[in-house]
């Protein structure tokens, strides 16, 4: 499987290549805010550095 991300190219070989990568969006998208929950925080960000 051929894959691009952030640091460039990689060409996952094997099952337990795709399984890490998999398990790793995994976690990084249940640590993930919600939609609604990213809004709220940009906007108290906002807010507070205009102050």
């Amino acid at each position: 499987m051929h894959w691009s991300g952030i640091r460039g190219t990689a060409c996952l070989e094997g099952k337990h290549h795709v399984q890490e990568y998999t398990r790793a969006f995994d976690g990084l998208r249940a640590a993930a805010l919600s939609p609604q929950h990213s809004v709220q925080l940009i906007k108290s960000v906002v807010k507070e550095y205009s102050e």
